[in-house]
């Protein structure tokens, strides 16, 4: 099902725009704007909220009794849900309204938000996350496929989704100065309290500015959307609670052994049923997969970058947090100065030979924080962090245009939830793995030494390693086939 502006429907056919590229100007409109900004807000929430929240877990542990590794459960709650609600409701997206269901997801965030507010007792409040977890699902998939089908593909769309994506970027960046602001201010509480109104927002920009178009309708496959929730599960719990309980204990082997099984099934299910959530084809599109492993890859080392450079510029170093965090900060401030500019390099270049570079370089800043030690320069850091965020600003962009532009409208909102899936699984893998190299280590977050931050940065470096390996052997061999073809 497509989605078109509201009085704007013949503006937005991509036949239209392939036949007239000067046409980008038409969406400039302020309604065009305004649905862009119901979007960019619809992204920018899921990530401050995961910002905030994170900053407040000490004063949350002191409000319900919790020990340290109780306090994990709080962001648990939180991204399961995300990540396993993602296929379905990508599906349900394409197969009903996704103007209406991102308004749903926004609601649904918006009234969690205000009960983790006025929560009394621990359950409570992890109940209160889930369902904050599966709205912000819809806000990260419906949003982002209400951008790609609302803007035909070309110059209009690879600008969109530019800004479209300095929403998460900008989210991580404000984030932790949000929430030490209103925590100072109110507590804990009105972290949570604070969200509803942007919440709100979005869902009445989501009824108001946007309406469905006739599309196709098709089967909702309960039986591949529980198969593919129970791989994610199993998955998600193994990559998050491993650092707990430990890469062996046989709780996340039971995880990896449902995730495995449950993903066979999945596959085999897939191939049998007349109506599949997700054709198998998807993953037989080398671009598309280049692109959801090149975005994985990325957001893997952001997550993992985040976590580390704290760590080293606090802990190893001995900083305040006031002077690690504007270190830090210079990664989003990097970012977002590149944002407004991605979608014309895209745009430029293309979206392959710019994921690949904007990985290349991700891997390079990996390589290069190996060697951060005692005596390293702050403007070393700033620069690397400063390099950083841009080539995040043009891998996001590149990754989403790849991976978008290989589908039609009626199917962007499974490839938008197949991407956002991945993309959050390489989010969980960079912030489960560092802290298990750091626990096998055997050093404690209070307790960091540059040595026990060795393995942890190495390990970045070989996941990221590997996979600008694996995007560079599915780019080649694609172009190998399409020469061949």
């Amino acid at each position: 099902m497509s989605i078109k502006l509201i009085d704007m429907s013949s503006n937005f056919s991509p036949a239209t725009a392939s036949a007239s590229p000067p046409s980008d100007r038409r969406h400039r409109t302020p309604r065009a704007v305004l649905v862009l900004l119901v979007c960019w807000l619809a992204a920018f929430l899921p990530m401050l909220d995961t910002s905030i929240v994170n900053l407040a877990l000490p004063r949350l542990g002191q409000a319900f009794h919790l020990p340290p590794a109780g306090l994990g459960w709080v962001t648990n709650a939180y991204l399961l849900p995300l990540v396993v609600a993602i296929p379905a409701v990508g599906r349900l997206g394409d197969i009903t309204d996704r103007a209406r269901l991102l308004a749903a997801g926004a609601g649904v965030f918006a009234l969690a938000s205000l009960g983790a507010a006025l929560a009394s007792t621990l359950p409570v409040l992890l109940v209160m996350r889930a369902l904050q977890g599966l709205g912000a699902s819809a806000l990260a998939t419906m949003s982002m496929a209400v951008v790609s089908a609302s803007f035909p593909p070309g110059r209009a769309r690879d600008r969109a989704l530019a800004w479209y994506l300095s929403g998460p970027a900008f989210g991580g960046a404000v984030g932790p100065l949000a929430g030490a602001a209103l925590t100072a201010a109110g507590g804990w509480r009105l972290m949570f309290a604070a969200q509803v109104p942007l919440a709100v927002l979005v869902a009445v920009g989501g009824l108001r500015l946007v309406l469905p178009a006739g599309g196709e309708r098709r089967s909702f496959d309960p039986g591949g959307i529980a198969l593919a929730a129970l791989s994610l599960l199993g998955l998600s719990v193994a990559l998050l609670q491993a650092p707990v309980w430990g890469w062996m204990s046989p709780a996340v082997w039971l995880a990896w052994l449902l995730a495995v099984v449950c993903g066979a099934a999945f596959a085999v299910h897939e191939r049998r049923t007349p109506h599949p959530l997700l054709s198998l084809k998807v993953f037989a599109n080398r671009s598309f997969l280049a692109s959801a492993l090149a975005g994985a890859g990325i957001w893997f080392g952001i997550i993992s970058g985040f976590m580390l450079l704290p760590l080293y510029l606090e802990n190893a170093r001995g900083m305040g947090v006031l002077q690690a965090s504007l270190l830090v900060a210079a990664w989003p401030v990097g970012a977002l100065l590149m944002y407004p500019f991605a979608g014309k390099a895209v745009g430029r270049r293309g979206p392959v030979p710019m994921m690949g570079l904007a990985l290349a370089v991700t891997f390079a800043g990996a390589v290069a924080m190996v060697f951060f030690g005692p005596h390293t320069s702050d403007a070393i850091v700033v620069l690397v962090g400063l390099v950083l965020g841009v080539v995040t600003a043009i891998g996001q962009v590149a990754t989403a245009v790849g991976a978008v532009s290989e589908f039609a409208d009626r199917d962007a909102g499974v490839a938008s939830g197949v991407f956002n899936t991945v993309r959050q699984v390489g989010s969980i893998l960079g912030g489960a793995l560092p802290m298990s190299m750091l626990a096998v280590g055997g050093h404690t977050t209070g307790a960091v030494t540059y040595g026990g931050l060795g393995s942890a940065f190495m390990s970045r470096v070989a996941v990221l390693g590997i996979c600008l390996v694996a995007v560079y052997l599915l780019v080649q061999r694609r172009s190998v086939v399409s020469q061949a073809g």
